[in-house]
């Protein structure tokens, strides 16, 4: 199968995605797959903390209310942390995160398309 490497839907021409999203129900959208079930997204990301204090971020697949959250720790002043080691999804749905700290972290990444 044939794949493809595209910027993360949230972030036009690769640009990172700032973390704005505070609660799990109004979560920041990262990345959405398109609506086709045949073609995968596979989602890789890493987080960045600009911050001088530790920012808590919750990352959930398959949009609000997610069926699998992986909550992290990104130190201050650092990254590139990974937190998304190439989750697939598909059919529409979304990776999404919100963080409850002062400090938001910014996500950067990619998919790898794959096509049948």
């Amino acid at each position: 199968m044939p794949f493809t490497k595209e910027f993360l839907s949230a972030g036009p021409n690769g640009v990172p995605v700032a973390v704005t999203g505070t609660v799990s129900s109004a979560p920041t959208v990262l990345h959405s797959s398109g609506t086709s079930t045949t073609t995968k997204d596979e989602v890789w990301l890493w987080a960045f903390n600009p911050g001088t204090a530790a920012s808590v971020v919750t990352v959930q697949k398959a949009g609000t209310g997610a069926l699998v959250q992986n909550t992290v720790s990104i130190p201050a002043n650092s990254g590139a942390y990974e937190v998304v080691p190439g989750w697939p999804i598909a059919g529409g749905l979304q990776i999404n995160a919100f963080s409850t700290s002062a400090v938001k972290p910014i996500f950067d990444g990619y998919v790898n398309r794959i096509t049948p």
